[in-house]
């Protein structure tokens, strides 16, 4: 696992084969698949305007990120093959996208049925305490 503030140059150098400020940067494709981890992910932004993939590397802190760049369709593709990543549409977005794997996925529903559930439970108690005063009036 990648922690904060140890991603060093060599991981950096390795990851990016050649860095764009604009348009796409170009990854050594067997090193981000050798280095994939949960933190990984690729984004996408499709529209009939604009396709665009971006590779990023999140840390374990909550909005922490070590790594985000552009790559060309070619090369997300070629990653998403080769990992088995799964498609995760984004719900506010219809254009945007994520690409994780599939082991991921399922600990993130995982995670958010949880707390569905336990939000739920709060609003069975709100309305049942909704309804007492619903029926005192």
């Amino acid at each position: 696992m990648l922690q904060d503030g140890f991603l060093t140059l060599n991981i950096m150098k390795g990851i990016i084969l050649e860095f764009n400020q604009t348009g796409n940067s170009v990854v050594d494709i067997d090193f981000v698949c050798k280095k994939w981890n949960d933190q990984f992910g690729i984004s996408s932004w499709i529209n009939s305007d604009e396709e665009k993939y971006t590779l990023f590397i999140n840390g374990k802190r909550k909005n922490t990120r070590l790594l985000k760049s552009q790559i060309s369709k070619e090369q997300a593709f070629e990653i998403i093959k080769k990992l088995e990543l799964v498609n995760i549409k984004d719900s506010t977005f219809r254009s945007a996208g994520l690409f994780v794997k599939r082991s991921f996925a399922i600990s993130e529903r995982d995670r958010f049925l949880e707390i569905a559930t336990e939000k739920q439970r709060e609003l069975n108690v709100v309305f049942g305490v909704l309804r007492s005063y619903e029926n005192a009036l």
